[in-house]
């Protein structure tokens, strides 16, 4: 999927990145899953020099597997990366607005 969007001829590192994820179902992931999903993206973030990455979620429990991506994001020094159960305010932050 990310080399599929840095390819895409239209993609800079401008774009704003929205990920989607709220018919994605997540109760399959544990910490394992998520460190791993966490370098796939922090690389990601460094080879193509993005500087933010919004994650959209739902409430309940994929925001709760959302949120342990954001804190391992930053725990790796990632600080790219913020994660919305709000689409306009995932929008805005991508954006530049201070939320």
């Amino acid at each position: 999927m990310f080399e599929e969007l840095g390819a895409h001829p239209a993609f800079s590192r401008w774009l704003p990145v929205l990920f989607d994820n709220r018919q994605i179902d997540m109760s399959g992931s544990d910490v394992n899953v998520i460190r791993q999903s966490v370098d796939i993206a922090q690389e990601f973030m460094r080879k193509l020099h993005i500087e933010r990455l919004a994650g959209l979620v739902d409430d309940g429990f994929n925001f709760g597997v959302g949120r342990q991506f954001e804190i391992l994001t930053d725990v790796a020094g990632g600080g790219g990366f913020r994660l919305f159960n709000d689409e306009q305010l995932a929008r805005r932050w991508l954006h530049g607005e201070a939320l």
